[in-house]
């Protein structure tokens, strides 16, 4: 609907945008999806700030959730296509700051319908996984609807990159009590079978594995040659 914006024109259109925000819930209802995903777009740009003067807070003032979700599922799918200087960028010049904002209350808390989206962003920010596995064990729970993290992170090579992260983050996806998550078992022995030998030992992932058997993922015996593997 969009096409792309030539640059020269971002400046002016982040602020058309920011105009447009207030009118979220009446004329642009219709097309607040697109509108959202235009919004993700100018945020990546890297030629403005999202941050500065509240363009990201008025937007999330008056954005509903869907809208919210639709944003924060645009960002997830952009990132992935970004190179590693780009998303660090991206990380250093506003996402962390707006995560650590959102984990504040502000402009308003996290919806778990947003951070469900959000689990997608790990991809894309492989540079900066063990800041970004730090501010999503800060994060409400996820929904898990239609998840498809757990099959996305045991194709990854994040888990053998960096194993002590993705055990932190796996062991606070899986404290949720959500009958979602046990459809993701196969997935998420997969990712606990990639992670390399050195990394499958200490208390972390000894409790990683004790809910894994909670879950019903993993039997005691299966725990065992988990166990004995990492000796």
């Amino acid at each position: 609907m969009w096409g792309r914006v030539p640059t020269e024109l971002l400046p002016e259109l982040k602020e058309r945008l920011k105009e447009a925000f207030l009118h979220l819930n009446d004329e642009l209802s219709e097309i607040s999806k697109d509108f959202s995903q235009r919004v993700a777009d100018v945020a990546l740009s890297g030629l403005i700030d999202p941050n500065e003067h509240d363009w990201l807070t008025v937007f999330f003032h008056e954005a509903s959730v869907e809208d919210r979700v639709a944003w924060a599922a645009a960002v997830g799918m952009r990132l992935e296509r970004f190179d590693s200087d780009a998303v660090q960028e991206a990380w250093n010049s506003w996402i962390r700051l707006y995560w650590q904002r959102r984990l504040d209350g502000k402009p308003l808390p996290l919806d778990p319908k947003e951070v469900h989206q959000m689990l997608g962003w790990m991809y894309g920010l492989s540079p900066v996984f063990v800041e970004a596995v730090d501010l999503m064990c800060k994060s409400p729970t996820p929904t898990f609807k239609h998840t498809r993290f757990f099959y996305k992170m045991a194709k990854s090579e994040l888990v053998a990159e960096y194993p002590k992260a993705t055990i932190r983050l796996l062991a606070h996806l899986l404290a949720a009590e959500n009958e979602a998550l046990k459809r993701q078992c196969r997935f998420v022995l997969q990712i606990i079978e990639a992670l390399p030998l050195a990394g499958r030992q200490g208390v972390a992932f000894g409790q990683l594995v004790d809910r894994c058997i909670e879950l019903g993922c993993l039997s005691a015996e299966g725990a065992q040659d988990l166990m004995t593997d990492s000796d």
